[in-house]
């Protein structure tokens, strides 16, 4: 490949361009499968190798481990580990190596770079030959971050995608540093996109988000339905426990469409009187009258200002998803929890009253 500087900072020049001015003054040029990792490449220094104990930033819902490499990788793990780099500022170097987070080493190139954030095999595949062992092409409606976009000669990570502007971090130069391209100017700049193979556009914590936001609320219903009801008779509580199922489309994915499944599996009920039955614990959400299963008997009434405020907690488990079209169902070991609010409810007597008229 070949380095030179511009506005944005050093640049590689696509293969194609050296090609095509070569060939204007009628030179021949040989073109190599792949760049040799021998002494002589491109190097702007040896990187110190960070101490041992040298801590990461922390990041949310990183916890991958060495033991991870070659494993499904989300977009923002891959671009937790890219700005380690980016943030270590490194030398450029093509015969050179640093590692990883987890101590594993890569090459100090841009195809280096990628392969390293995508946590895949060191020292680091090829930018437009060996790279589609692990990667694939995508079209440019499909780019979101953790992606890459590459030409002949040079390649780096998306980490930002607007409806204006895209956010790449590349290591053509030194040090690495991030770029910013309108969409023009990224397609003129790269052939395609590409995805890696292992990327995991789609998390378990994003169809979690999801649902917490959009499965029904956790509402304790009661009859009699004025807000009153009378100590010593039944009162009925039920609740939603109709199952989610929707092909959505996700905020952190918006280039796939997503089909998720999931269920109320645990109801826990209060009944606000603070006896010791008052709390309840059901598998559903019980049935309105004349088919109710959820009953509970008041012993003694409420004054007008300070009535009872039952209510119910909801457990949410059972979740899957899916990418629409794409691959197997994915299962979601773990549940959440939406917490009910209190409804006000008074709890009467009903008296015989006896009069006469003087």
């Amino acid at each position: 490949m070949s380095r030179t500087s511009g506005p944005l900072g050093t640049r590689v020049v696509p293969l194609a361009l050296l090609l095509l001015g070569l060939l204007l003054v009628g030179a021949a040029v040989p073109v190599p499968a792949r760049p040799a990792q021998a002494v002589g490449l491109p190097c702007d220094g040896p990187n110190r190798n960070p101490p041992a104990a040298t801590p990461h930033k922390p990041d949310n819902g990183y916890n991958r481990t060495a033991a991870d490499r070659n494993k499904p990788i989300t977009p923002d793990e891959a671009i937790a580990r890219g700005r380690d780099w980016i943030d270590a500022r490194l030398n450029y170097c093509q015969s050179g190596g640093y590692p990883d987070r987890h101590g594993t080493h890569y090459r100090t190139d841009c195809s280096g770079f990628v392969t390293m954030a995508w946590h895949s095999d060191p020292p680091g595949y090829t930018a437009w030959t060996s790279m589609y062992a692990i990667a694939h092409p995508i079209s440019w409606s499909e780019l979101q971050p953790g992606d890459a976009v590459h030409n002949s000669g040079h390649i780096e990570l998306v980490e930002k995608v607007t409806p204006t502007e895209v956010r790449t971090l590349g290591f053509g130069h030194t040090p690495p540093e991030e770029e910013v391209y309108s969409w023009p100017a990224l397609m003129m700049a790269y052939d395609e996109p590409i995805r890696y193979n292992k990327m995991q556009v789609v998390s378990d914590q994003m169809v979690l988000d999801w649902l917490k936001t959009h499965v029904q609320r956790p509402v304790a219903n009661i009859q009699p339905t004025n807000g009153r009801t009378l100590v010593n008779l039944d009162t009925i509580f039920w609740a939603d426990d109709a199952p989610y199922h929707q092909v959505v489309t996700l905020p952190q994915a918006p280039t796939v469409q997503v089909e998720i499944w999931a269920s109320p599996t645990k109801f826990e009920w209060d009944f606000g009187d603070g006896r010791p039955n008052s709390k309840r614990t059901t598998p559903d959400g019980g049935k309105p009258y004349p088919n109710q299963t959820i009953t509970h008997k008041y012993v003694s009434t409420t004054p007008p200002d300070q009535p009872l405020k039952p209510k119910v907690d909801v457990t949410w488990g059972d979740i899957h998803w899916q990418i629409v079209g794409q691959g197997p169902r994915h299962d979601v070991n773990t549940t959440f929890t939406l917490n009910g609010q209190g409804r006000p409810l008074r709890a009467l007597e009903l008296r015989d009253l006896l009069g006469n008229s003087n």
